[in-house]
């Protein structure tokens, strides 16, 4: 008898620690919870807009996107003013470039470094918002798989070379040249301003991207890059 209540009491000891585990992560994995309730409601919404908003969010989690990382769309909102439509179309936005993101993340070996660190994950759906593909995010994500601490600086260089008119390949040669050289990450942005230089001195871009990425292996400041770069 004794040996079976012994028996009853672990099953049931077992059993509570199953239930206690099987909640936990909702809550220690992501605790923006409750913060987006309090939003919801501090927010000048209808009950059937925070509703609405509220099922979003429902949503992301059932996604397993952490809610930390949609929390600023919806302050931002909330801030500004904005009707709860466009904040619901915003947050749907995020939840399908964080979920991209990630899938994107799997595919590519040593890739599972994004998904290890909340700002590169934001960082990469921003990326991917911006206009750049899920093949080139996959590209960046192997150019910085051996050091991910540069992922966030290369993205960045990235959109801010597009942006500037560079083509594809180049861009690619340019960040690759950045992540492997000795210059520190928050200083990539000396090198598109460094094409901007070139555009008011008239150098051709591929001329310039032959020389950035010439200097880049010598460079250990951007200083020295823009010395060795601008003649």
């Amino acid at each position: 008898m004794l040996v079976r209540g012994s028996a009853g009491r672990s099953i049931l000891f077992f059993v509570t620690v199953l239930l206690l585990l099987s909640a936990v992560p909702v809550f220690s994995r992501d605790g923006s919870i409750l913060q987006v309730e309090q939003l919801l409601e501090r927010g000048s919404f209808t009950e059937r807009e925070r509703r609405s908003l509220q099922r979003v969010f429902d949503s992301a989690r059932n996604e397993e996107i952490p809610l930390a990382l949609l929390v600023p769309r919806l302050q931002e909102g909330i801030a500004k003013r904005v009707d709860a439509a466009r904040i619901e179309r915003a947050i749907r936005s995020d939840v399908s470039a964080l979920v991209t993101a990630r899938t994107v993340a799997w595919s590519v070996p040593g890739g599972e470094h994004l998904l290890a660190d909340e700002a590169r994950w934001s960082r990469a759906a921003t990326y991917l918002a911006a206009g750049r593909s899920p093949e080139e995010l996959r590209s960046l994500l192997a150019i910085t798989a051996a050091r991910p601490e540069r992922f966030r600086a290369a993205a960045t260089l990235d959109i801010s070379l597009a942006d500037w008119g560079l083509g594809d390949r180049d861009v690619q040669r340019v960040v690759e040249a950045a992540v492997a050289s000795r210059l520190e990450p928050r200083s990539y942005r000396g090198i598109a301003e460094l094409f901007v230089l070139a555009r008011r001195e008239r150098v051709r871009p591929e001329r310039m991207v032959d020389r950035v990425v010439a200097g880049l292996e010598r460079a250990g400041s951007i200083g020295e890059l823009r010395a060795l770069v601008i003649e």
